[in-house]
C-alpha cells in the first residue's frame, strides 16, 4: 500500500483560542484537551466549557463532521497525539489550545480513516519519538504535517472505517462489561467488611482517641523541612499507594528537621492516614524498614494493644469511616481531617479473638475478591491489546478482506 505525507492529505490547523473571553468576541463553546483525552467522538452532548473567538478563529478552528481532534502537548512523551473523530456539525465548537485539527481533503481522505490511522500503534509511536520538552512535551506543527499515512482508495478507506467501528464498539462493550463485573465485585466486597466489621451484635463503639495515641497532625507545610538524599525517610501521602507505602518516592529530611519534629516520628505498626487532597483517608502501616521516619501532612494512629493492627486497618478503610469521618469532614473544596477528626471514629470495638477472627475472614475475602478482580483486569487489559492490534493491522493493510470480518 502506497504512503502519503498527512499534509497531502488533510489541512492541519493548531489552534491559539484560549480559554479566555474578550468582549466583542463571538460566544463559543470550547473543545478542550480533556474532552479529546477522554473521548473518542466529539458530539454536541458534551459538557464544552464556554468562551469567545474571533471571526477568523471561529472559521479556521470551527469544528465540523468528519475533523480530527489531536493533542499536541502532554506532561509525558509517550502519552502525546491522543485522537479523536467530530461525529457531527455542531456550529459554536471551536478546537482549543493544545490541540491540534486534521481536516481531510475529502477527494483523497476519509476523516474515520485518518482518525484510525493517527490512533494507531506506528503513528502513535512516531508522535512520542519526536516528541521534544523537558517537563512538557509538545509536537511541532511539522511533525505532525509529516506523519506518513497508508492510503488505499477512499472507497476502500471507508471500509476500513466502517469495520473498525463495528469491531472496536464490539470490544469496547466487552471491556466495559468487564469493567463493571469488577465493580460490582469490589462493592461486594464493601458490603461484606462492613458486615463482619458492624455487625450490631457483637461490638460495642468506642472513640480512637479512647484506644490509641493520636500525635497531633502537624507538620502540614512541606517547606518546613530541608530534604537530602541520605538523610530521614519521610512519609508525604503520594507515597501511600493503595494499602501500601511506595518505597521508592519517599523523600528524606536532615536528621536535626526530624528531631525538632519528634512527635510525628514514626514506629512499627503506625498506622499512617493521608490528611488531606484526592486520596485523603488513604492507610498503610509503617514497616520495619521505616522505623524511625518522620512524616509531613498525615494523621498519625498509634499502634495499641486493645487493637489488632490489621483489624484497625479494615476499619478505617471501610466505606462506613471513609464516608462518615473523612468525606464528611471540614474542607470545602477536598476532603481533608486531622488527628481530632481521626479521634471520633467509633470503632466497633470487641475481644482481641473475635478481631482476629474477623480478620482472619477478611483476609480470606479480600484475597477471593482479588483473584477475581485481577482476572477482570487481565482480560479487560487483553481486550485492550486486541483494540489496538486490530486498528494497527487494519491501517496497515493486513486484513485480506475487512468486508467479511
Amino acid at each position: 500500500m502506497k504512503e502519503e505525507r498527512l499534509k497531502h492529505v488533510a489541512h492541519i490547523y493548531v489552534s491559539n483560542v484560549d480559554k479566555k473571553s474578550a468582549d466583542g468576541d463571538a460566544q463559543v463553546r470550547l473543545c478542550n484537551y480533556t474532552d479529546v483525552y477522554y473521548n473518542e467522538r466529539i458530539t454536541g452532548s458534551l459538557d464544552f466549557m464556554s468562551a469567545t473567538a474571533t471571526r477568523d478563529q471561529l472559521a479556521k478552528f470551527g469544528l465540523r463532521k468528519g475533523d480530527v481532534i489531536l493533542t499536541k502537548d502532554s506532561e509525558t512523551a509517550d502519552d502525546i497525539g491522543i485522537s479523536a473523530l467530530v461525529t457531527e456539525d455542531v456550529n459554536d465548537l471551536v478546537c482549543g489550545y493544545h490541540l491540534a485539527v486534521v481536516r481531510a481533503n475529502r477527494e483523497r481522505a476519509d476523516g474515520r480513516y485518518l482518525r484510525w490511522v493517527l490512533a494507531s500503534t506506528s503513528a502513535r509511536q512516531r508522535m512520542s519519538a519526536a516528541a521534544t520538552g523537558v517537563t512538557r512535551f509538545g509536537l511541532r506543527s511539522e511533525v505532525i504535517a509529516d506523519l506518513p499515512v497508508p492510503l488505499p482508495l477512499i472507497a476502500h478507506q471507508r471500509v476500513i472505517a466502517d469495520y473498525l467501528d463495528r469491531e472496536t464498539a464490539r470490544l469496547d462493550a466487552l471491556i466495559e462489561a468487564k469493567r463493571r463485573m469488577a465493580k460490582l465485585l469490589e462493592e461486594r466486597l464493601e458490603r461484606q467488611t462492613s458486615a463482619l466489621l458492624f455487625d450490631p451484635n457483637a461490638y460495642h463503639p468506642v472513640r480512637l482517641k479512647f484506644i490509641c495515641g493520636l500525635p497531633t497532625s502537624g507538620n502540614r507545610d512541606h517547606n518546613s523541612f530541608t530534604y537530602t538524599s541520605d538523610g530521614v525517610p519521610c512519609l508525604r501521602g503520594i507515597d501511600l499507594s493503595k494499602d501500601t507505602i511506595d518505597l521508592s518516592t519517599v523523600l528524606r529530611i536532615s536528621a536535626e528537621d526530624s528531631q525538632r519534629h519528634a512527635h510525628t516520628r514514626l514506629h512499627v505498626g503506625d498506622l499512617v492516614i493521608v490528611r488531606s487532597g484526592a486520596t485523603a483517608g488513604r492507610s498503610a502501616f509503617v514497616t520495619r524498614d521505616l522505623d524511625g521516619s518522620n512524616c509531613v501532612d498525615l494523621v498519625v494512629v498509634r499502634r495499641s494493644r486493645a487493637l489488632e493492627s490489621r483489624y484497625l486497618a479494615y476499619v478505617v478503610r471501610s466505606r462506613e469511616i471513609q464516608d462518615r469521618v473523612i468525606h464528611e469532614s471540614s474542607g470545602a473544596l477536598q476532603p481533608h481531617f486531622n488527628a481530632v477528626d481521626a479521634g471520633e471514629i467509633q470503632v466497633p470495638m470487641r475481644s482481641m479473638d473475635d478481631q482476629r477472627r474477623v480478620v482472619k475472614s477478611l483476609d480470606d475475602l479480600t484475597s477471593s475478591m482479588k483473584r477475581m478482580v485481577d482476572a477482570l483486569d487481565r482480560q479487560t487489559n487483553l481486550l485492550q491489546e486486541r483494540r489496538q492490534a486490530l486498528i494497527t493491522t487494519a491501517v496497515a493493510g493486513q486484513l485480506d478482506n475487512p468486508e467479511a470480518v
